[in-house]
């Protein structure tokens, strides 16, 4: 058995098995419907890459030049399978798990939750390059961690994950700090735990700088420059007018916030769950340092790395100044491997208090992941159902663009103005409510510039487009804004040259 990876073909194919099944279990259904939506209407993301370059994002369109820029949605739920099953493998190897339930519960926590919930509804083509920026930022702590000079090779390998998908790059952070702990709890010195954390904290600053370095090099040879957008990198660093203790403060916690009001099927139970399981790690860690006489000073450093965990898991917010949303937060749930680990551990002792706590936090995780799943299951199928909604209400505008006098279709330019979730045809679907506020958009169109996509893309009509200077000089004008809201009579109408078809009373 190889001395870095110590996992044989048994356990790789019972974690590949297990990954399968609570993977499947969770996102299954996305992988055959065409429930696109939001971003993932535009299909063939190489109309995209400019952008994601922009966002810093340089390594997406090499790794679609071996992936093909448009995919079938099977083909990416695959790949993303594969990606997960081998970065749980890594995870399982390092923290020396070999118990099915403490593998199980490692495969639920990383399997079903919010970030995955919205990459597969909403994201889904992006889903396999954010697998392999996960799997890229786990093999940078098994290189580090393994290797002899892994260290030299750690932060190219961050680099890589950062380069797909900035909001990885936490996971590496929090599982340098939960193998810190263990370190601590296996007995390392003092000198030994503090070089090992050094060691760790120069492979994160190393694949950052690299990363920063890459990135202007890229900018450099293709011309672009950083985007100064809502989710861009040109103000990245820039804190003019931002209390830095402040941003400290609400991102240490913010994923407190995010856990005790989880976006899940049973959110109250989550929330308990979640509790619970923060107050048992705790708890194991102050046992285990007791059980294993551990040297005062290794206690309280291993108490400084528990401490660094939720910024660890969130140092994004700090560099992107509070910006922060569901696909950036995957490192919160993987935060749910350190009570799995020490849960292992604790599992051999006797005691009364352990042969209690250590099950019952067993089934707060895998209470966490049946609602996680449930809620997954029930937010694909309205993005689904949207979708065939979307596609109903399109066609019943172009039935009606058609008997416009002086409308020639893919000749007269279009203008749509307003947004089709302030339509007067919006309408929850009943039993979905609770997705309101995850998700409040019914239609598989969101923003403005996402109609071209639906039309172009999902039903390959030749509609033309007004440009985006047009459209809202229009939609803003006087003539339009007293115009009545589809499907309404007047709600479709010539302004000079154009079409302008009202949907909306509301703006994005």
């Amino acid at each position: 058995m190889s001395q870095v990876f110590r996992l044989d073909r048994r356990a790789v194919g019972k974690i590949s098995l297990l990954t399968a099944i609570f993977y499947f279990s969770a996102y299954f259904y996305r992988f055959f419907t065409l429930g696109y939506a939001h971003d993932s209407l535009l299909i063939d993301q190489s109309i995209d890459m400019t952008w994601q370059i922009q966002l810093g994002r340089f390594l997406q369109p090499v790794y679609l030049l071996f992936r093909g820029d448009i995919a079938v949605p099977y083909l990416i739920g695959l790949l993303a399978y594969l990606y997960l099953a081998a970065a749980i493998c890594l995870v399982v190897d390092l923290l020396s798990l070999s118990s099915t339930l403490s593998i199980s519960l490692v495969c639920m926590a990383l399997c079903a939750n919010t970030t995955l919930t919205r990459l597969h509804g909403t994201f889904h083509m992006m889903a396999d390059s954010y697998m392999l920026a996960l799997l890229l930022s786990v093999l940078c702590v098994f290189v580090a961690v393994r290797l002899r000079h892994g260290v030299w090779l750690a932060p190219v390998l961050l680099c890589g994950s950062a380069a797909l998908y900035q909001s990885y790059v936490p996971v590496a952070t929090v599982f340098f700090l939960i193998l810190l702990v263990h370190h601590a709890l296996d007995g390392f010195s003092f000198r030994a735990l503090l070089l090992r954390g050094v060691r760790y904290l120069g492979v994160l600053i190393a694949g950052l700088v690299f990363y920063s370095l890459c990135l202007r090099v890229v900018y450099a040879l293709t011309g672009q420059t950083a985007a100064d957008s809502y989710n861009g990198m040109a103000g990245m660093g820039n804190f003019e007018g931002y209390s830095i203790v402040d941003l400290l403060r609400r991102a240490y916690l913010f994923p407190f916030e995010k856990m005790a009001r989880p976006q899940t099927a049973f959110p109250c139970a989550a929330a308990a769950a979640y509790g619970f399981l923060l107050l048992f790690s705790l708890a194991a860690v102050c046992y285990l340092l007791h059980a294993r006489r551990i040297a005062l000073p290794c206690a309280a450093l291993t108490f400084v790395f528990l401490l660094l965990v939720p910024f660890g898991a969130n140092f994004i917010y700090l560099l992107s100044k509070g910006m922060v949303h569901d696909l950036m937060i995957y490192a919160f749930f993987f935060c749910a491997v350190l009570p799995i680990s020490l849960a292992d551990r604790l599992r051999p002792l006797a005691g009364k208090a352990i042969r209690l706590a250590v099950p019952l936090a067993a089934c707060c995780l895998s209470l966490v992941y049946f609602s996680d799943a449930i809620f997954a299951n029930q937010f694909i199928l309205r993005r689904d159902l949207s979708y065939n909604a979307t596609l109903s209400t399109v066609t019943r505008m172009l039935e009606r663009a058609v008997q416009v006098e002086g409308y020639q279709p893919g000749v007269t330019p279009v203008a749509f103005a307003g947004v089709m979730s302030d339509s007067h045809l919006y309408m929850e679907r009943p039993g979905f409510e609770a997705i309101n506020d995850f998700d409040f958009y019914v239609y598989s169109i969101t923003y403005e510039q996402t109609y071209p996509w639906f039309f172009h893309m999902i039903l390959g009509d030749p509609i033309r487009m007004a440009d985006e200077a047009e459209r809202m000089a229009l939609a803003y004008s006087d003539e339009v804004l007293s115009m009545p809201v589809f499907p309404a009579e007047g709600s479709l109408k010539m302004v000079g040259e154009t079409l302008v078809i009202r949907i909306g009373e509301r703006y994005l």
